[in-house]
């Protein structure tokens, strides 16, 4: 199917899909597209856990349900489901109040531990410094 300007349907979804472009409206042929990725396509399953993770950061207050991520994503509730068990295997997710998922506080230590390599990182560079100073002076 050919669009305004002479692209076909598929190209336009690539195109979107590769800027990144968020459409808020209806594209000319009625495909309603709901978030940022401009999901059309189909993800491999590294690139659907990898969205998932930043919608439930994205979402973090909030949190998702099963059926919310799936939408935004673009996939099935199921391949979601397995997806998050993947993540409660690691415990990187817990559910709120509400029954909605979140990342857990164990996936933010992650960042709790880079933050302290690159700290560390930081000082020894620091450390080097002083040395090369004192030794050109």
């Amino acid at each position: 199917m050919y669009l305004s300007g002479g692209i076909t349907d598929k190209e336009h979804r690539r195109a979107h899909t590769q800027r990144g472009v968020t459409a808020t409206g209806d594209c000319d042929n009625g495909l309603r597209v709901n978030n940022e990725r401009a999901m059309m396509e189909k993800l491999s399953s590294q690139e659907r856990i990898l969205e998932e993770i930043k919608m439930l950061f994205e979402n973090h207050t909030t949190g998702l349900t099963n059926k919310e991520l799936a939408e935004r994503i673009g996939t099935s509730e199921s391949n979601v489901c397995r997806d998050l068990a993947i993540f409660g295997k690691y415990k990187w997710i817990s559910r709120g109040e509400k029954g909605r998922w979140r990342l857990s506080a164990e996936f933010g230590g992650i960042a709790g531990q880079i933050m302290k390599s690159y700290k560390t990182a930081r000082l020894e560079l620091s450390r080097d410094e002083e040395r090369y100073i004192t030794a050109m002076q």
